[in-house]
């Protein structure tokens, strides 16, 4: 009867350690796969930060192609409106009794 117990026992002991070495197990495998995973957010954000900067490098640079563009459309502008005004002139020059030749 005492054997009994005693091997009772002893299965109940190789029980609990067994459970507590799988959960140790599955406690490490979840930090392995949590470290994994942690890793891999950290290269993703590696990769973002990096595509942000490269997008806000060519946002500025075609800020400044729209800037040289707008400086450009001022200058013709200007241009045009002067010869618009020169055209004018010389279209009025006749009527008012002007004559080139």
């Amino acid at each position: 009867m005492l054997i009994q117990k005693i091997d009772i026992i002893s299965r109940l002991i190789r029980l609990v350690l067994y459970v507590f070495s799988i959960n140790t197990i599955v406690a490490v495998c979840q930090r392995i796969k949590s470290n994994q995973i942690h890793k891999l957010l950290r290269e993703e954000k590696e990769i973002l930060v990096e595509q942000v900067g490269t997008i806000q490098h060519q946002v500025e640079a075609q800020n400044v192609v729209v800037r040289k563009l707008e400086e450009k459309e001022r200058v013709l502008q200007n241009n045009l409106n002067t010869v618009e005004k020169e055209l004018r002139y010389w279209l009025w020059l006749p009527w008012l009794g002007y004559y080139l030749f």
